[in-house]
């Protein structure tokens, strides 16, 4: 994942530990263990690369946990919301909010956030009906992508933070469109099946 610090983040899940990578030497200039033991995945970066959000792929339920990214400092990996599962998280670019998804029951995944202190969980209002996965943070900070079935097909979204009505964003001539991600300069990037 590319850190807002200009820094590329890379997860290694044999390791356990996220390392910091110089995009213009390529060089790796920091790990970040995320702790023994379980696998760490979905690593979500805060804006100024000094924390680490991520789920463990061996516990149940999936929460979200963090941790610092500094080396130099031995810190237990805390969860932010027990009892909640949580999937593709993903930092507010002030650092205060984490976005995610959770899954209610077998029909219902729904878009959420809580504080990046941990606390309690806040669905978005405005995803009222079926699943939704795989959101993205535009850098804007402004508005979550996501994929979601809410009309019947997998299809590309975009959500307003401070409400509103979804919108569709979906491609033409794509059936089937999922996890979006959209550059700075308006480029939106998505998974697609062979057509």
């Amino acid at each position: 994942a590319a850190g807002m610090d200009g820094f590329i983040y890379v997860a290694n899940d044999s390791a356990n530990r996220v390392a910091k990578i110089d995009p213009k030497s390529m060089q790796t200039v920091a790990y970040a263990n995320l702790g023994g033991g379980r696998n760490p995945i979905g690593v979500g970066m805060s804006p100024d690369g000094s924390r680490a959000v991520f789920i463990y792929d061996r516990r149940e339920p999936r929460g979200l946990w963090t941790v610092t990214t500094d080396e130099d400092i031995v810190e237990v990996p805390r969860q932010l919301a027990p009892g909640t599962q949580g999937y593709r998280p993903w930092w507010a670019v002030d650092g205060e909010t984490i976005y995610f998804f959770t899954t209610i029951d077998a029909g219902t995944q729904r878009l959420c956030s809580v504080p990046a202190e941990g606390g309690e969980v806040t669905m978005l209002p405005s995803d009222d009906r079926g699943r939704s996965r795989g959101p993205y943070l535009d850098p804007d900070g402004k508005h979550l992508l996501t994929h979601s079935d809410r009309d019947g097909d997998w299809k590309l979204w975009e959500f307003d933070l401070d409400g509103g009505e979804p919108r569709l964003m979906q491609p033409p001539g794509f059936a089937m469109a999922t996890h979006p991600s959209r550059a700075r300069n308006g480029v939106v990037v998505f998974d697609a099946p062979a057509q």
